[in-house]
């Protein structure tokens, strides 16, 4: 009410002091319900998780199943089931 008399007429020096202190009061309550705003925003999503980790987490599992060595074929005979070391020392001959 105080910034439309204002428009109107001149605000005394203790309608001015009010008028301040409302206005930051304002803003305050606003950047306090924000905050609370964020943060339950923060624990919904710590409580439910990420809708695209589960989708994520599968398309990663796919390209790892994918990027595994299940075989090699040494001098025309296929080995099955090799390990990492086997693999590794592999590599590192060739």
């Amino acid at each position: 009410m105080l910034d439309k008399k204002g428009e109107q007429e001149v605000l005394s020096e203790d309608e001015l002091v009010e008028l301040r202190d409302k206005t930051f009061e304002l803003h305050y309550m606003a950047m306090i319900n924000t905050s609370i705003c964020w943060q339950q925003s923060w624990l919904l999503w710590l409580q439910e998780g990420d809708r695209n980790s589960k989708y994520f987490h599968s398309v990663m599992a796919g390209r790892r199943q994918g990027n595994t060595i299940s075989s090699l074929i040494l001098s025309m005979e296929v080995l099955w089931k090799v390990s990492i070391r086997f693999v590794r020392r592999f590599i590192i001959i060739f």
